[in-house]
Formats: C-alpha cells, sequence, structure tokens
C-alpha cells in the first residue's frame, strides 16, 4: 500500500483518513454499542462504512492511516529490547555532506573563470605544484601567479556567498 494512495480502493489515504476521523466524531461511541465486533472501544468499521458511503475495506485504511501517527520521543526504549534509547540508534551527520555542499556552492564560480585561472588552480591545489613552478609552466612571474590565484579564490568565494569580500573595500594599510 502507498502511502499516498490506496492500491485497493484507488482512492488517496488522506482522504480516506479525513472521511474516517469525521465519522469517528460523528458517531462517536453510538455506533459500537449495537453487538457488532468493536475494536479497542473505536467505532464498528461497518457502521463507519454505513455513515461515509464507504466500503469496510476503505474505512478500515483511513482508520489504519488516522492512527498510524505515533510520535515517539528519542528518549523512549526501543521495542527490540536492546535496553538502549530510540535515540541512540540514529545515524549521525555525514561530515562528507558539507563537503559536497561546499562543491556545489563554488561550481558555478569555477565555471565562470578563464582556462588559465582554471588550470592554476587545478595544478597548485590538485596536483600540490609549488607557485613556482606553475609560474614557470604558465610562463608569468610567481608574483603574478600568487595574484592570478587570490584573484581566482576570491571570485568563487564571492559568487559561493553571492556577496563581495568585505576585505575588497578595506584599505590595505587598515587589513
Amino acid at each position: 500500500m502507498s502511502t499516498w494512495s490506496s492500491k485497493r480502493s484507488g482512492r488517496p489515504l488522506v482522504v480516506l483518513r479525513e472521511s474516517a476521523e469525521v465519522a469517528v466524531e460523528g458517531l462517536g461511541d453510538a455506533g459500537a454499542g449495537d453487538g457488532g465486533p468493536e475494536r479497542g472501544g473505536r467505532v464498528v468499521e461497518g457502521r463507519l462504512a454505513e455513515h461515509t458511503g464507504l466500503t469496510e475495506d476503505e474505512v478500515q485504511q483511513g482508520s489504519e492511516a488516522l492512527h498510524g501517527f505515533n510520535a515517539l520521543s528519542l528518549d523512549a526504549e526501543t521495542s527490540a529490547g536492546t535496553g538502549g534509547a530510540l535515540g541512540e540508534f540514529l545515524g549521525a551527520s555525514d561530515g562528507a555532506f558539507n563537503l559536497v555542499l561546499d562543491r556545489m556552492a563554488a561550481k558555478p564560480g569555477l565555471l565562470s573563470l578563464a582556462e588559465r585561472e582554471k588550470r592554476a588552480l587545478y595544478l597548485r591545489f590538485f596536483k600540490g605544484m609549488t607557485q613556482s613552478a606553475i609560474a614557470a609552466e604558465l610562463g608569468v612571474s610567481q608574483m603574478q601567479l600568487s595574484r592570478l590565484i587570490a584573484g581566482s579564490c576570491r571570485r568563487i568565494r564571492e559568487n559561493a556567498l553571492g556577496e563581495p569580500d568585505p576585505r575588497q573595500n578595506t584599505p590595505p594599510s587598515a587589513r
């Protein structure tokens, strides 16, 4: 059975749940005292079906959906008999999740760089080459390369954060 619709009736479970809820409120305990089978003090499915115009099967599905939401405290003991609290069995945050978010944020900025800037960043941060070696390969001075890398990183950061680097508005003597 899907969480959104009943395979047996094709009706959305939310509709069946709401129909059961309205019928239970409308009939109250009156439907349980007619000698029919009772389910833990709830109104009989037959009376609910009669009251709502649904089939008994649909009423049962609606009732399951109506009573299927039980919130538990993370401090509640587990039913597995392990003696531990429910919260102890939940997974921890994956440390790589933030790395993925950071990479996704940096991607548009990286794509906007010129090929020479991309190459310089690749050689520096992925190949681990020194600035002197990269400068020699690209045919620029080490100082030019240093400025190229710093400017590229600044633009990537600004693009990822959606705002200019506040340090760029500060005079060099105040940095």
